[in-house]
């Protein structure tokens, strides 16, 4: 009787247990949500602004990898192995926020992979090389026509992310076209605020431009006055010398 009495303790302790490592995983599940919610409405509403810190970050990670990956083929280990890893990701951090068109080349690269990734969720070799080749070619295009492909882009990135990270928040997740939907919303409005900063700020340099000009303008034409009078005064006395 008292095993089978400590045999039934062990089995509350066990799902006290359970519970408490289900509840944990549960939270952290919610955490993961709201975090990646977080960075994808920012990616999706200030992604052609933070370019630059975005394609910092993925030199940083990008560099880390060709460093691990270098200390490997050259048979590294200890400390050498993490010199080598910082040095990668350091180098190609910098780069990627110092070189405006190779860092956005970055961004719009693996945004573009990234994303196409997690909507079409295939493992086809085909479908892969697609992706491959259509990320390319817009990250190809962002370099000639920049604001216009990253807000694109980032727009898409961060409106999919915050799209398909709600439902999960919600306990949604087995509702995929939720995702989608809320995905393809947030993507618009992402493109819509974006675009709005975007003219605003060029509204304000062609107004910058424009007072520019016309006050170069004001000033010729003041110069022009003063050099007619000087003309008119010297005719005078030339006429009085007369």
């Amino acid at each position: 009787m008292n095993e089978m009495m400590n045999m039934l303790d062990m089995l509350k302790d066990m799902d006290g247990s359970a519970d408490a490592i289900l509840e944990g995983a549960s939270q952290i599940v919610t955490g993961a949500a709201v975090v990646t919610i977080v960075i994808g409405l920012v990616i999706a509403i200030f992604g052609l602004k933070i370019v630059r810190v975005l394609a910092a970050l993925i030199g940083l990670v990008l560099g880390a990898g060709i460093g691990i990956a270098a200390g490997v083929v050259a048979g590294l280990n200890g400390t050498a192995m993490i010199g080598v890893t910082a040095a990668g990701a350091l180098i190609l951090c910098i780069l990627a926020a110092v070189l405006k068109k190779f860092g956005v080349f970055l961004v719009t690269f693996f945004y573009s992979m990234g994303t196409m990734s997690l909507l079409i969720r295939s493992t086809n070799l085909i479908v892969i090389i697609i992706c491959l080749a259509v990320s390319i070619i817009l990250a190809v295009l962002a370099v000639l026509f920049t604001d216009l492909i990253v807000i694109l882009i980032t727009g898409i990135t961060g409106g999919t992310e915050a799209g398909m990270a709600l439902p999960v928040l919600f306990g949604m997740s087995n509702t995929v076209w939720i995702g989608y939907a809320l995905s393809a919303a947030l993507a618009v409005i992402g493109w819509m605020i974006q675009t709005m900063m975007h003219s605003r700020k060029v509204g304000k340099k062609e107004k910058i431009y424009s007072r520019k000009v016309r006050d170069q303008e004001s000033m010729e034409s003041e110069v022009e006055k003063a050099r007619m009078v000087l003309d008119e005064d010297m005719e005078d006395s030339e006429d009085e010398d007369d």
